[in-house]
């Protein structure tokens, strides 16, 4: 076996190439950890707006029983019976 002593640039473009990999390997890990904590903030808010929507419809529907059909206008505050 034989031992070649390699020059310095060959080291230097070694180690370069090495440390770019290890720190894409981190940029890596950072971007799939913010890629689940974006998946799992998206997930609360579809939930919310699923909540948000099942209240607005038991609302409406409240609000139907007491006085029968109609349509709500949110911003004059005014149900309008279509009776």
């Amino acid at each position: 076996m034989t031992k070649i002593k390699l020059e310095e640039h060959e080291i230097k473009q070694l180690k370069e190439s090495t440390h770019t990999e290890h720190t894409e390997y981190a940029d890596l890990g950072v971007i799939e950890y913010n890629l689940k904590k974006l998946e799992h903030q998206k997930i609360e808010a579809i939930n919310k707006i699923t909540q948000s929507k099942e209240l607005i419809d038991l609302l409406l529907k409240k609000l139907q029983e007491k006085h029968g059909p109609g349509t709500l206008n949110l911003e004059t505050g005014e149900f309008t019976t279509t009776k």
